[in-house]
């Protein structure tokens, strides 16, 4: 159904180094937004190529980051981006956090609606670890919801973890949202998931994660991955 590109870094001498280490350090140094820009170009350029090579499209989620949101150009940026890789705004959706509404609401909010303006789709990350309301939720613009995999790794065991699944499950239903849920890796998890009334997933039961290359050699097999 589509993918989500994540950024990675491999270095000689300290290995692999996590997003939460070094997306940090970019944050404070100043450099998040042109590691950001480099994410989306990367993303959308070896999209574009997966893309032609399937004949097909899928959809593209990229996770962006507040300081990166909050550059004046950023709808531009992206737009730009888009047209330049003759990526269809529909296939792009862009996950956020609900730091982002921290401040500058009503900014925010215009400038999530001139996106979905242009067809792109907004995704809420994490959902359910914040401070997320009701009352907040019905004024964004919000086209998806992600439950964070805290809540799917207790699925099985926990009763206040599945009933707040369920729980989130019916807000997505109530206010017409799509629900994908994070971190599955259990054939359990699935199946409970699913009974829930969940239909897209993301996790280790479905696909461990992988270089595009990767990606695009099992999506080309006759047997390729469909999930």
């Amino acid at each position: 159904m589509g993918l989500e590109d994540l950024v990675r870094w491999h270095d000689e001498e300290l290995g692999d180094v996590a997003p939460s280490e070094f997306v940090e350090v970019a944050e404070k140094s100043g450099l998040m937004v042109p590691l950001g820009d480099w994410v989306l170009e990367t993303s959308m350029r070896e999209y574009s190529e997966l893309r032609r090579a399937l004949g097909a499209a899928l959809g593209l989620a990229i996770n962006i980051s507040v300081i990166q949101f909050r550059q004046p150009d950023f709808v531009a940026r992206v737009m730009a981006t888009l047209a330049r890789y003759g990526v269809a705004p529909q296939e792009l959706v862009l996950e956020i956090t609900e730091t982002l509404f921290m401040s500058s609401f009503a900014q925010v909010v215009e400038k999530l609606t001139q996106l979905r303006a242009e067809g792109i789709r907004i995704s809420m990350d994490d959902f359910g670890t914040g401070y997320s309301s009701l009352s907040l939720l019905r004024k964004l613009p919000i086209d998806e919801l992600k439950i964070d995999k805290s809540f799917v790794d207790n699925i099985l065991d926990d009763e206040k973890a599945h009933n707040m699944i369920e729980s989130i499950v019916a807000i997505a239903t109530s206010h017409h949202m799509e629900l994908v849920a994070e971190g599955v890796e259990q054939k359990g998890q699935a199946e409970t998931l699913v009974r829930l009334g969940c239909r897209r997933f993301q996790g280790y039961y479905f696909g461990r994660p992988m270089s595009m290359a990767e990606f695009r050699e099992r999506l080309l097999q006759p047997d390729g991955c469909d999930h």
